[in-house]
């Protein structure tokens, strides 16, 4: 199967009603999404592991102890999941 043909069988096509914003004629509006897919997939271990690194990696950080507070209350919220991919990215975006 060609690449192109791989691409179009994951699409989903839309057409939807709608008024043309210049000359208020009804028209016709397509438009092509593609199915998501799956990146990765990780234990709730793995995230809690992560976090743990990114908040050891703080820790032992120069940073002021004012910022190093709102960093660890940030990586310590609830809702802040980090993967085993983020770690770097996140720490260079706290440490800098």
């Amino acid at each position: 199967m060609k690449e192109s043909d791989k691409q179009s069988s994951k699409s989903i096509k839309v057409i939807l009603p709608g008024v043309c914003p210049h000359c208020s004629k009804k028209i016709l509006t397509s438009m092509v999404s593609f199915t998501p897919t799956i990146s990765w997939i990780l234990k709730e271990s793995d995230a809690t592991d992560a976090k743990n690194k990114v908040i050891d990696s703080v820790n032992k950080s120069d940073l002021p102890t004012e910022e190093k507070k709102q960093a660890m209350e940030w990586i310590e919220g609830e809702d802040i999941i980090i993967g085993p991919d983020d770690v770097e990215p996140v720490l260079k975006q706290i440490i800098k």
